[in-house]
């Protein structure tokens, strides 16, 4: 089946129901972690960490159905991204790009405010001895 012409929630329960009819069952969650991996290896040839079992089936599965790893990995963040988001994207309010954007700038947020409760926290600490 083409899926170039899908969206790409579409383009994702296609994959994971590839996946699962080739035998490699998986969830969303442990997919983000391989698609990161594969997608580094197939950029980056030089890449130190090898592929485990699971993760090297999945890359030649894609491979075999003309999928770019690089852009599977889109996919599986932007179909994990904040509600809000996948809302706009599904409506075709922002492109793949700008929710992406959107997508790390809220990762990069989420731990600046989360260095900052640990610097209050040390402070307090701090005070108190």
């Amino acid at each position: 089946q083409d899926i170039r012409n899908l969206g790409i929630f579409e383009k994702m329960k296609f994959i994971l129901d590839l996946a699962k009819r080739k035998g490699i069952e998986t969830d969303m969650q442990t997919l983000r972690s391989w698609m990161c991996h594969i997608s580094h290896y197939h950029v980056d040839k030089d890449y130190k960490v090898e592929l485990t079992e699971e993760e090297r089936s999945f890359y030649d599965l894609l491979l075999k159905e003309d999928l770019s790893p690089s852009s599977v990995y889109k996919w599986v963040l932007l179909t994990s991204s904040p509600t809000d988001i996948k809302i706009k994207l599904r409506e075709g309010l922002i492109s793949q790009k700008k929710a992406l954007n959107l997508r790390a700038r809220r990762e990069i947020w989420k731990e600046v405010q989360l260095g900052s409760e640990i610097i209050k926290d040390v402070r307090a600490i701090v005070r108190w001895l």
